[in-house]
């Protein structure tokens, strides 16, 4: 999948953002003590915000979108922790079917829901509580809050929790950003509430200009980025058929959204190799954008279907067709080891490919493709930039 969010215990505001939205984004706990400790948690990281300037605004605002993604996702996979009449009284609200094979994913409730999280008590927010049928169906006839407030404290969210990973962040954040770095702009925040965190100015630079031009690519969307942070939860704990549900759902709303069509391939790659490799292949046919990310996950697919020369074959192809093209990347890959799938962030595809195709040489024993892919990986190293556009024909 492509990467969005890497995971770092920071400091300062940053690990007070980090430990609330890792607290909120969990299930239940299954325990009334390891319930009440998760509540005591969150209420004491607002106390931390509230000695920075800030409120549970935070929360409210901050993190409205991503509450209701992993509410709405949890109550549907019926994996939030919460009592049978609870989510009961979700999937009535939310209009869920019963056995939850034939729901889609509603923009219009993750609307409701950010109007609800503006209101609701806190304890019923932290708590995942359900309003009435009636309250959520007149939430619809509610304002919402200003736009420049929720972007503010979005703003906030993005830049504590992603930091240089520019990617999750919104398009108005980065604006925000800039604007701090080159004018001290804290939008109306004290200053103690907007720390300095050395961000790559370039990166941000290169950022901004990319969504300028590239305004149709959909996987930089806050929607997407919310369902692969709760789809990398279910991966976490190999629940791999639900992550690729949350990807199903959300191309209910964009069928030809083919980054999220290669990433509901990859969730599956571990448990439905097979499967997994047609939803990847016609992603690819369809124009995905990061071939490379594709053609990697179709190898390890061919794999763990011990179908070596394949895979090979299929990285051969992308060498010498697309690479010369393609962009060097981040992402999310699995690394397969005897057989067993493990999530790794990989900083540079490419090179995760070559990588791969020298085990995979090194374990058939093919001596001609093992030395032509060790001859691409010293390149690699050789180049302290990874550009591999300097690489000559292998």
């Amino acid at each position: 999948m492509d990467a969005v969010c890497e995971v770092r215990i920071p400091e300062g505001l940053r690990k007070v953002f980090y430990v609330l939205y890792s607290a909120v984004m969990r299930p239940i706990p299954d325990t009334d003590e390891k319930a009440h400790e998760r509540i005591s948690l969150i209420k004491k990281m607002i106390t931390a915000l509230e000695k920075h300037g800030l409120t549970e605004s935070v929360l409210r605002y901050g993190f409205a979108d991503d509450i209701a993604v992993f509410l709405i996702s949890g109550v549907i996979l019926n994996k939030i922790g919460l009592p049978d009449s609870m989510v009961s009284r979700w999937r009535n609200i939310l209009g869920i079917e019963e056995d939850g094979k034939d729901c889609s994913w509603f923009l219009n409730d993750i609307h409701r829901f950010k109007i609800w999280a503006s209101t609701a008590s806190m304890n019923d927010l932290i708590g995942f509580i359900p309003p009435s049928k009636d309250e959520w169906d007149n939430l619809n006839l509610a304002p919402m809050e200003d736009l420049s407030v929720v972007e503010s404290y979005v703003w906030l969210r993005d830049r504590y929790l992603f930091g240089d990973n520019m990617k999750a962040w919104e398009d108005s954040s980065l604006r925000k950003e800039y604007k701090f770095i080159h004018c001290g702009y804290t939008d109306a925040f004290p200053e103690r509430a907007v720390e300095k965190l050395g961000l790559d100015e370039v990166k941000l630079n290169s950022e901004i200009a990319k969504r300028a031009v590239l305004r149709s690519d959909r996987s930089n969307s806050r929607l997407y980025m919310q369902v692969y942070e709760s789809a990398k939860r279910h991966l976490a704990r190999q629940e791999y058929g639900a992550a690729a549900t949350l990807f199903q759902f959300f191309l209910k709303q964009y069928p030809g959204d083919t980054c999220a069509q290669n990433s509901r391939g990859f969730c599956l790659i571990p448990d439905s190799p097979s499967e997994a490799g047609d939803i990847i292949q016609d992603a690819l046919k369809r124009g995905l954008t990061n071939r490379c990310l594709g053609y990697y996950n179709l190898c390890c697919c061919l794999i763990l279907q011990h179908d070596y020369d394949s895979a090979l074959r299929t990285a051969e192809k992308y060498w010498l067709e697309f690479r010369n093209n393609d962009d060097i990347c981040e992402a999310l890959i699995w690394e397969i080891q005897d057989g067993e799938c493990t999530l790794c962030d990989s900083k540079n595809v490419q090179l995760s490919l070559v990588d791969l195709c020298v085990s995979i040489s090194e374990k058939i024993d093919d001596k001609a493709r093992l030395h032509s892919w060790i001859s691409r990986k010293n390149v690699f190293i050789e180049n302290e930039k990874c550009d591999i556009d300097t690489e000559s024909k292998c």
